[in-house]
């Protein structure tokens, strides 16, 4: 019971000291600026595919033309 309560007050512990020393504040604090790699609203046609659905239905991507489209490519590897 000891071991169990020692561990559980040096966790907390550590846990604290993490916590609160990121809470300082600094005014040399350097500024990060992010560029993208690709640009998500290019507006570029994707190339058309077609395969089936789940239950062998065909599909084709022409014909989602116009239409917001989310494409989830997923494998079991």
């Amino acid at each position: 019971m000891k071991r169990i309560l020692t561990g559980l007050i040096l966790t907390v512990a550590l846990l604290a000291t993490a916590v609160l020393s990121g809470c300082g504040s600094s005014d040399d604090s350097p500024t990060v600026t992010v560029t993208p790699a690709f640009s998500i609203d290019s507006r570029r046609p994707a190339a058309d595919f077609s395969g089936t659905t789940l239950d062998g239905a065909p599909v084709s991507l022409a014909g989602f033309k116009g239409k917001p489209t989310v494409l989830i490519f997923w494998a079991s590897w």
